[in-house]
């Protein structure tokens, strides 16, 4: 069955070249912070002290980083931006697409939007946590989406968009994730 953002991947886009690098750090089971957003960040001190229950997950075992390089479709359609991406070898089920959106006028409020086998609609803002959803086999999970960090550059095309974030399932820390997706024009062999 074709997905629905399938069929939106017209050419009415341009495109890219995007190259995506994630570093996801899966915390202890069981493991309750107070706050996600308390989690120090890379250039902070860390004591046992400044955050409660998080001075055991460090050095964040186990740890898994990935880097993909893939065509795009980029559009700026009215101030709206949208980058679309086939992501079934990222997501190893058939026919699963990718759409990151956000606005010129709010381009550190980013969504995440995933069709397929399996979908999430996932909302990223620096300093905010957002009650997202995951539907798995048909069922609706909500988690929190706690964005520690949230750099956008892009424009025309060109740019980075980097999140910094922790997903919260009932309450339960289960990963935080730094992943950067990194535009390009493409060139002729730069794919």
């Amino acid at each position: 069955m074709e997905s629905n953002l399938f069929r939106e991947m017209l050419p009415s886009g341009e495109n890219i070249r995007l190259k995506i690098v994630s570093d996801i750090y899966y915390l202890d089971e069981g493991m309750i912070l107070p706050d996600c957003m308390d989690i120090p960040s890379d250039d902070e001190s860390e004591t046992e002290d400044s955050v409660p229950n998080f001075s055991d997950a460090e050095p964040y075992d186990p740890h898994e980083v990935c880097e993909q390089v893939m065509l795009a479709e980029y559009r700026d359609e009215d101030g709206r931006v949208t980058i679309t991406y086939d992501d079934s070898a990222m997501t190893d089920s058939e026919e699963t697409v990718t759409q990151v959106t956000f606005t010129k006028d709010k381009p550190c409020l980013v969504s995440i939007l995933r069709d397929g086998a399996n979908r999430s609609m996932l909302v990223f803002e620096e300093g905010k946590r957002h009650v997202c959803e995951y539907i798995v086999y048909g069922m609706s999970i909500p988690v929190c989406v706690g964005t520690r960090r949230l750099t956008n550059t892009v424009t025309d095309g060109v740019g980075n968009i980097s999140l910094d974030y922790v997903l919260d399932i009932n309450g339960n820390s289960t990963q935080r994730a730094k992943i950067t997706l990194t535009l390009e024009k493409i060139k002729k062999n730069n794919l």
